[in-house]
């Protein structure tokens, strides 16, 4: 018996036109097209206004100029470029966090753009975790969360989607400043699989599968998700999908 026949997941933007999206067959590990399930699935359409392309670029001359980047936004052409998935093998960082990262100084801009007042206020919670933090060591993500407020924005943006629970304990303050100034409600969830591999999807879909996970009384493991016609482990569903199932090996 399957236990989620019935459960269906409908993508956050299915129809929308997604922007130009290059070098990720070639030098990701991240498909084109797994990108663009992302960005459907996970990222209004909104925060992507004026970035007209997110590019995966092993240009030596690029990467030399920024030693220490995985990722760079162009602040005057708000195009986003990643490095190749070698780099990110070297350094075990995650690719799919630093693209939220990177599509976080877009939406900051976004929101100085349209909403100054919001900005402003974000300025002003940067500012005061700054001066708390020397004392509880609260209020960032990440060390380099503490660079600026454009890095603390990023950074909280990226694991507002990536490891939600991380930016609620470190930050409560920030999470709320996030669920209602930039995702307009909208909150998300983290799968975690029994290898350590995760998973984003919106709270409700991630509350509904971990639950019907732990209900059927499946291992983790074994749980796959069907894509296109085609069973996938759950450490691939970065993507649009509509029906979940398990199975035992």
């Amino acid at each position: 018996m399957n236990p989620f026949e019935n459960f269906e997941r409908n993508s956050f933007s299915p129809e929308r036109n997604i922007l130009n999206i290059e070098g990720f067959d070639e030098y990701s590990d991240l498909s084109k097209a797994e990108v663009e399930g992302i960005i459907k699935d996970l990222v209004p359409e909104d925060h992507l206004e004026k970035c007209e392309n997110i590019t995966c670029s092993v240009d030596r001359a690029l990467w030399d100029a920024f030693p220490e980047a995985l990722g760079l936004y162009n602040i005057e052409t708000r195009d986003i470029t990643l490095a190749s998935s070698k780099v990110f093998d070297i350094t075990g960082e995650n690719e799919i966090e630093v693209l939220f990262h990177e599509i976080g100084h877009n939406a900051h801009a976004v929101l100085m753009d349209h909403n100054p007042e919001a900005a402003s206020e974000w300025a002003e919670v940067h500012e005061s975790t700054l001066e708390t933090n020397a004392l509880d060591g609260f209020g960032f993500v990440s060390e380099y969360a503490k660079t600026d407020v454009y890095e603390d924005f990023a950074e909280s943006y990226s694991q507002y989607i990536a490891n939600p629970a991380l930016l609620e304990f470190m930050s409560p303050e920030k999470y709320a400043f996030m669920k209602t100034q930039v995702y307009d409600g909208r909150e998300y969830g983290r799968v975690t699989v029994g290898s350590g591999q995760y998973a984003m999807y919106e709270k409700s879909v991630a509350d509904a599968l971990q639950a019907a996970v732990r209900d059927a009384g499946v291992d983790s493991r074994y749980t796959t998700i069907e894509v296109g016609g085609k069973f996938e482990p759950i450490k691939d569903t970065y993507r649009c999908f509509s029906i979940v199932a398990s199975s035992a090996s």
